[in-house]
């Protein structure tokens, strides 16, 4: 906007704000810090189509966008679904998943949890689900997850925020299969993880079937990492192992360039390649500093991205130049926020962090 380019975003959910809103808990960013974020960049002439996805089989395609006269596109869909794993007993009632469980918790009914719970991962995720749980009515919670203790990808502070809370931790097992009675979950199997990776280094876990641990669970929440939506993209830009394919310099996706220029003149400097990837859906991941908290970041910088030839090297000099002005108009007002909408301002103070 301040470069002199409209900027629409296109939102499928029914509120703007992404992960922000309906990735992580309020009781880390409430809802009244989201909007006042989003009001800012509506201020700035940001204008949010809500309800609206993106892409073959939604609302609009990506080619309809360009006919209509937008004369780039940013796609930045972020990795907003739980990965899901087959094992024995997953289609039973009360089984979760990450996202979808916070996701469903940010929404007008949550989740009604009682009872023991266990949740599966190790990462801020897992935690946030687990505290979550904790919050609306577990009477136990056990978190287990594949790395020991000291690597667990869950930040130090989180972790102790989840002892606080009374949540137990299993470090060192892998779910084996789900125990269940008329359809229910009733508990979970867990067998010691012996090893990470494999000779060559690639994610490859080994188990010891002989150390086992059951644990009983009315509610299990597998939190074991994300993956980005793309079946509507398919057409337009190529996907390998669930990410964009960009080029490294461009961040144009492989197949990008095929989409048309829009009819209409360019009042401005023209805006090339026109579709361009950002954010985690990507490979390689290309984004700008913070891009994953703060979408005001994505949006702000995004069309001055799209009409550098270069935008990595962009992103990587905004770093360094524009870091302050970053704090002052962005990140400060939300941490402030944070304190006076909270009574626990510990933990949504770190969701700035």
């Amino acid at each position: 906007m301040q470069l002199g380019y409209p900027v629409t975003v296109f939102e499928a959910a029914p509120f703007p704000g992404g992960m922000l809103r309906y990735g992580i808990p309020a009781y880390r960013l409430p809802d009244a810090v989201v909007a006042a974020q989003v009001a800012r960049l509506e201020a700035l002439g940001v204008v949010f189509r809500c309800n609206t996805r993106v892409g073959r089989d939604g609302d609009i395609s990506l080619k309809e966008l360009k006919r209509r006269g937008f004369e780039a596109v940013m796609l930045a869909p972020g990795t907003s679904a739980g990965r899901r794993i087959t094992l024995e007993g997953c289609e039973a009632e009360d089984v979760h998943w990450g996202l979808e469980f916070l996701r469903a918790c940010r929404g007008d009914v949550p989740p009604r949890i009682s009872g023991d719970v266990v949740v599966i991962g190790g990462g801020d995720v897992a935690v946030d689900a687990a505290i979550t749980a904790r919050r609306l009515g577990a009477k136990s919670v056990h978190m287990a997850c594949l790395e020991s203790r000291d690597t667990m990808p869950a930040y130090p502070h989180n972790q102790a925020d989840a002892e606080q809370e009374g949540i137990v931790f299993h470090c060192g097992y892998g779910p084996s299969r789900l125990l269940t009675q008329d359809g229910r979950v009733t508990g979970i199997e867990l067998q010691a993880c012996t090893a990470l990776h494999d000779a060559e280094g690639r994610f490859a876990p080994s188990f010891d079937a002989s150390q086992t641990l059951r644990l009983n669970a009315a509610h299990v929440i597998f939190a074991i990492g994300q993956v980005a939506e793309l079946d509507g993209f398919a057409e337009d830009v190529t996907v390998e192992h669930g990410r964009i394919v960009v080029e490294k310099v461009t961040c144009a996706p492989r197949n990008g360039a095929s989409l048309p220029r829009a009819t209409r003149p360019p009042a401005r400097l023209p805006l090339s390649p026109p579709l361009r990837a950002a954010g985690n859906a990507p490979f390689p991941s290309i984004g700008c500093s913070r891009a994953r908290i703060y979408t005001a970041n994505a949006t702000a910088r995004g069309p001055w991205c799209l009409r550098s030839p270069c935008p990595a090297r962009i992103f990587r000099r905004s770093r360094v130049t524009s870091a302050a002005a970053s704090r002052k108009t962005l990140m400060l007002p939300l941490r402030s926020a944070c304190r006076r909408s909270t009574g626990k301002p510990a933990l949504p103070r770190r969701c700035a962090a």
